[in-house]
């Protein structure tokens, strides 16, 4: 739109230059035509002064009007010579007279009503030019204050425009003010799920430590429990009974200890893994904490952390570790709940579950005990890469963990460079109030100015009306007087032509006049008219040549009549030397009549051109009017669109301020009521501010003791929280350690009552095998005797086995030797001294029955052993 009305604004200035270049030159080409016909009028008399004196103050008034009176004046200049030499005051009587036109008109009255007219409209003209003049001046002020308009809405609509911007940025700074609130609120929720956590986890750990107590007095009551039975069962069972129990006891010891070690080991190496995960957990709880909550849940342990190796390893304790990693079980204290993927295969029951993670672990371990050396050095290999792996994620973690420390103490600057900014932005507010208060003014300043206009412009259009109403009256009095001139011309032709038989008239009267002065009967008739007595003349002089024509025709020559037409005929003469007399005294009076008359028509004929040269200046100016009227209109119409697009923009504009308004109302009433309430509180501590002084300075004092102890309490609070946290650090790792010693020790509890329950099936068995074997030995102990004496009997016979020597000392089963039975280091010599015997039982030919019972229970009793040696390896070695 300003590039429209900047174009269109060049233009009307292009065309008023050019509009004015014309209206030099017209006025250039009309003054010279004007001063000509000065020229040729300056001689004509005093009536025209007047005429002359207003045509340069015309000229003067309506330079900007001139441009059709050039053509008007060119097209009547060509006429103006002919005049003027028909006006040439050196000629005399005689010439005017011969060269004056037949037709001799009368002046019209020079104070008539259409002469009034003129002078009104010429009156009115100058009162026209002298209001297009004002409203010319008031257009181009008009034009000013709307350009001044369109600067001011321009300067508007750019602060507004900022100011649309500045609310923007203000409205982004706030969201990222809220945004950090948020993460702060965020924060202190996870600091108190922390705590919270932290106490469920020291509930934990007394309740893990509770359960360990009870199942440390479970272990030692069932051993209790052995000690006593074996205790109570040695007077009535045999040294083979009492021995076997004892190693059974052993077996349920070796079993604690196996059970305790793998809690110690894993004490050393889940602070390690406590750490990674806590670390990784750190890491992502930004992330997750605004989509997750935390719960506490006992979940299965993964293998992704592998523990690390005790300083001095040694190879069994290796496979006791992979064997442990294969099929390991934590409790996670705090977990974060997410979406995990589910098993595709579901388990649904969870005993089986469990007893099938239970055969993984026992095919994990019987795989470990079956590997070699390699395998070993393999698997510690894999644990060692493990630990470098995570000992870089580590050392990745700190890094992260630094680099959070200074993302959020560049947080905390951004926090204070918005709290700058925002205040920033409220001394921004307030100036755009202030500045809108001024806007609103101006607004209503324009308003009343736009009414102002308004009003202004009915007032032109109801003058516009006017001018054309006044316009319609002069061209209804053009009209009249242009069928009054065409009368008069029509008279004065008539006149022209009526002129000669006037004259003839009038030499009649007169001559007859002078027969009736002469004639005694004459009646004294010269005064009654002078076209009478020219006619009378005339005819007596046509009847006596009439009269004499027929009597000299017709002969008479009577000399009466002959003295009678002497008599005439000296009349005659006598009436002709009157009618000279009359004729030169009428010449006379003629010609003076001529010469006034002459100055009479040459007054009225200037008179007309002066009217006619008026009319053509009134048509002109007229035209003019009427062109700057449509000029004007044209203009206002422009005026009146620029206006109520104006209007249409200023109404735009409002609509903006006054829903920018509102918000700033509502704005600002919330400024008041706080203005208010701070301006009361500012009263209330003026009243108070005189005594409080002296308070002032000595809180100030206080505050900067406070500030100092406040420093130093910060920093106590950091060691503090470094420590705490180093203490739930460990916490941590002892309650994971303490989770999974109890895991461990309800698996391995779970696994000794199946082992107790199939050994007390065993030893059922084995007492039912041992009554079947004493009633066997007893069968074989009177069978041996019976073949002791029948080997005796025969030795005796045949002389050849030394006295002394029986079965006993042959089966190496003596009750010294038996005594010697409590001698044996270990159940591994035990089973190896029974794998010799059967040996040598093999090696032997008895095709007794007792013997192969014999023979098959000593293979349960050594296959027995050697499960136990299996099972615990790392006490038989000790042992």
């Amino acid at each position: 739109m300003d590039y429209y009305y900047n174009r269109r604004d060049v233009k009307i200035t292009q065309l008023k230059n050019i509009e004015l270049i014309n209206n030099t030159k017209n006025a250039h080409k009309s003054a010279l035509e004007m001063r000509t016909t000065m020229k040729s009028s300056q001689p004509n008399g005093l009536d025209d002064a007047p005429t002359r004196m207003r045509a340069p103050d015309e000229m003067r008034a309506t330079t900007w009007m001139t441009t059709l009176v050039g053509s008007n004046c060119h097209s009547h200049s060509h006429s103006h010579p002919a005049v003027a030499k028909s006006k040439d005051p050196n000629s005399d009587t005689d010439s005017a007279l011969s060269s004056a036109p037949p037709s001799i008109s009368p002046q019209p009255p020079s104070s008539g009503s259409d002469s009034g007219v003129i002078w009104q409209t010429l009156q009115d003209l100058d009162k026209l030019q002298k209001e297009a003049e004002m409203y010319q001046k008031e257009n181009e002020r008009l034009q000013t204050e709307v350009q001044l308009m369109k600067q001011e809405l321009d300067a508007a609509e750019k602060a507004a425009i900022s100011r649309a911007k500045k609310q923007a940025q203000i409205g982004e700074l706030m969201q990222r003010i809220k945004e950090l609130e948020e993460m702060q609120s965020s924060l202190e929720d996870e600091a108190s799920e922390l705590r919270e956590q932290n106490e469920l986890l020291e509930f934990r750990i007394l309740e893990l430590e509770d359960d360990s107590d009870k199942m440390e007095s479970t272990c030692e009551g069932h051993c209790q429990s052995l000690q006593d039975l074996l205790e109570q069962s040695a007077q009535r069972l045999e040294d083979r009974d009492k021995r076997c129990l004892q190693q059974l006891l052993q077996c349920v010891q070796q079993l604690d200890l196996d059970t305790m070690m793998p809690g110690d080991q894993n004490r050393t190496e889940t602070p390690k893994r406590h750490n990674s995960t806590h670390s990784h957990s750190h890491s992502h709880s930004h992330s997750q904490s605004h989509n997750h909550r935390i719960v506490a849940t006992v979940q299965p342990y993964s293998n992704c952390a592998t523990p690390t190796a005790p300083p001095t390893p040694s190879k069994r304790h290796c496979n006791q570790v992979s064997s442990w990693q294969s099929s390991s079980l934590s409790e996670s204290g705090v977990f974060v709940e997410c979406d995990l993927l589910s098993n595709p295969n579901p388990i649904g029951h969870p005993h089986l579950q469990f007893y099938q993670e239970r055969l993984e672990q026992l095919e994990g371990k019987l795989l470990i005990y079956e590997s070699s050396g390699e395998t070993q050095a393999r698997h510690l290999a894999q644990r060692l890469q493990r630990e470098l792996q995570l000992e870089k994620d580590l050392k990745e973690l700190a890094d992260r963990v630094e680099l959070l420390i200074e993302q959020n103490a560049q947080l905390e600057e951004a926090k204070c460079e918005f709290e700058e900014a925002e205040n920033d932005t409220r001394l921004h507010l307030q100036r755009n109030e202030v500045e809108l208060e001024i806007l609103r003014q101006r607004n209503v300043e324009l308003e009343f100015g736009k009414e102002a206009l308004g009003a202004k412009y009915q007032d032109c259009r109801a003058e516009v009306l006017i001018l054309r109403e006044d316009l319609a009256a002069a061209e209804t009095q053009l009209e009249h007087l242009q069928a009054e001139r065409k009368q008069a011309r029509k008279e004065l032709q008539d006149l022209r032509r009526s002129l000669p038989l006037l004259l003839i008239f009038r030499l009649l009267s007169l001559a007859k006049m002078g027969n009736e002065e002469s004639s005694p009967g004459g009646s004294p008739r010269l005064s009654s008219g002078y076209t009478s007595s020219i006619h009378q003349d005339r005819d007596f002089s046509a009847k006596i040549q009439t009269t004499e024509f027929d009597l000299g025709q017709a002969g008479f020559t009577d000399s009466g009549e002959e003295r009678e037409i002497v008599y005439l005929k000296e009349e005659v003469k006598s009436l002709r030397s009157q009618l000279k007399e009359l004729n030169a005294r009428h010449y006379e009076a003629m010609e003076t009549a001529d010469s006034h008359w002459v100055d009479l028509e040459q007054q009225y004929k200037e008179r007309e051109e002066a009217q006619q040269a008026k009319e053509a200046s009134l048509k002109q100016k007229i035209a003019q009017l009427q062109d700057c009227l449509r000029e004007d209109s044209r203009a206002a119409t422009e005026k009146i669109q620029q206006l109520e697009e104006g209007e249409l923009s200023l109404k735009s504009c409002l609509v903006r301020m006054t829903k920018e308004h509102r918000d700033l109302l509502t704005e600002n009433r919330t400024l008041q009521c706080s203005l208010e309430s701070l301006m009361a509180k500012m009263e209330k501590e003026a009243e108070h501010k005189m005594p409080l002084t002296e308070a002032l300075e000595n809180e100030r004092r206080k505050t900067q003791a406070l500030m100092d102890d406040l420093i130093f309490a910060k920093k106590v609070q950091q060691n503090t929280e470094d420590q705490l946290r180093q203490e739930t650090d460990a916490l941590r790792t002892q309650i994971f350690n303490i989770k999974k010693d109890y895991l461990h020790i309800e698996v391995t509890n779970g696994e000794l009552k199946e082992e107790v329950g199939t050994l007390e099936n065993k030893i059922r068995q084995m007492e039912n095998q041992m009554r079947d074997s004493e009633e066997r030995a007893r069968c074989l102990e009177d069978e041996l005797r019976t073949k002791d004496e029948q080997c005796q009997l025969l030795e005796r016979k045949l002389g050849v086995m030394p006295e002394g020597y029986s079965l006993a000392d042959e089966l190496h089963d003596s009750p010294a030797k038996r005594a010697k039975k409590d001698e044996v280091p270990s159940l591994q010599a035990a089973s190896q001294g029974l794998g010799v015997a059967l040996l040598d039982l093999e090696g032997r030919d008895f095709g007794l029955p007792l013997h192969k019972d014999f023979q098959a229970i000593a293979c349960s009793v050594k296959q027995l052993a050697d499960t136990l040696l299996s099972q615990s390896p790392s006490e038989n070695a000790r042992l």
